[in-house]
């Protein structure tokens, strides 16, 4: 028997092991993990869910609040920014958000690839799946479902932000408003040097094209929000999707698109990292290659979203003209983010500082409930 054979017999042999010894796990426990579904069922908890860090919970919940009524505000008097514009050259017209229709084309198809993925990588989940896990599953079976769940969604987002964020940047990266600072030829300023002739300027046709996959993909995502259990950063990311959506549609209605898309490449471009990550947690991979990667994401996050977004928010405040009602919002939604990333990056050292102190590795995110 060659060496590969072997190998390949031993690998068959540890998975009908972890099998047969998870399956009498689960028939036994069968009854205790039915109480417990039971248990579950029994009510939505405001304690555990709706309030559990008072402070920064009730900040969130004024900024949505806010946010919501500023966009409601702005859209339905989307007339005083585009009038100005429009008198300036007759007869030129705005895009509709209608024009954003083929985004749920595109969040559709999202999620019938995730919802396929789920049943077809669950022997790849199982293979691996680092072995602590796998012992936590064979003692608490009810597990085994949550760490499939966390590897294969990881490994979905993870290729979706690595594949956008490519496609952004081969064709961003030589239009004269992307920024040097993303390796880019131009300048974020570039469209505030020709402004208000920036909004007649030709636009790329694939600037279309990234707006309706990543609008499609915050469609999705806030599909597996609403999907997924209860998790510890659920009204972060709640804000988060109610700010994005908000500067999505703005920007597009208004004609910010270039803009936007710098914003969508510069987020994604860190997510492609936090997935690579939150990934590597869950699956058999080496304790120092796990501290890097999150050490990496750490400067990652750090430059494209408080150094480059940071430069990008000053841009739009610092601008020489009056902004009207549609930019003000805009503007406040990317604060709403950029506090956001503030949050997670605190959120990431926090969990970095207590594996140098304590060896302990885990992810930033977990079910929401009381410690």
């Amino acid at each position: 028997m060659s060496q590969g054979d072997f190998s390949n017999k031993y690998k068959e042999i540890e998975i009908k092991e972890f099998g047969e010894e998870l399956e009498n796990s689960i028939n036994s426990t069968h009854e205790i993990r039915r109480e417990k579904e039971e248990v579950n069922k029994g009510g939505f908890n405001i304690k555990d869910y709706v309030i559990m860090n008072i402070p920064m919970d009730l900040f969130c919940y004024i900024l949505i609040i806010t946010f919501s009524i500023s966009f409601y505000g702005a859209y339905t008097n989307i007339n005083e920014f585009q009038d100005p514009i429009i008198a300036l050259r007759p007869g030129y017209t705005f895009p509709t958000i209608s024009g954003l229709l083929p985004s749920f084309f595109y969040a559709f198809l999202l999620i019938a690839i995730y919802l396929i993925l789920q049943k077809v990588l669950i022997p790849v989940a199982d293979l691996v799946m680092e072995e602590n896990y796998k012992k936590e599953c064979i003692e608490k079976p009810e597990m085994l479902a949550l760490y499939r769940f966390k590897i294969i969604s990881n490994f979905f987002k993870m290729m979706f932000y690595t594949f956008t964020s490519v496609l952004g940047f081969y064709y961003l990266s030589n239009e004269k408003f992307f920024p040097t600072s993303l390796l880019g030829k131009g300048s974020l300023y570039y469209f505030y040097e020709q402004y208000p002739n920036s909004f007649f300027l030709h636009k790329p046709a694939f600037i279309d094209v990234i707006y309706h996959i990543n609008f499609g993909y915050v469609l999705f995502d806030c599909y597996y929000l609403y999907t997924q259990k209860m998790q510890s950063d659920f009204l972060l990311m709640l804000l988060h999707h109610i700010a994005t959506i908000s500067m999505v549609i703005i920007s597009w209605v208004s004609n910010y698109t270039m803009i936007g898309s710098v914003i969508f490449y510069l987020h994604y471009v860190g997510d492609m990292f936090v997935y690579f990550v939150r990934l590597s947690l869950y699956i058999k991979t080496p304790d120092r290659l796990k501290v890097s990667l999150s050490v990496i994401l750490v400067l990652v996050f750090i430059y494209t979203r408080i150094y480059v977004f940071g430069s990008l928010i000053y841009m739009l405040f610092s601008n020489p003209f009056n902004m009207s009602r549609v930019e003000i919002l805009g503007l406040s939604a990317n604060f709403g983010l950029l506090f956001i990333h503030l949050v997670w990056i605190s959120m990431i050292i926090a969990k970095q500082v207590k594996y140098f102190i304590g060896g302990e590795i885990s992810d930033i995110i977990a079910q929401r409930k009381k410690n």
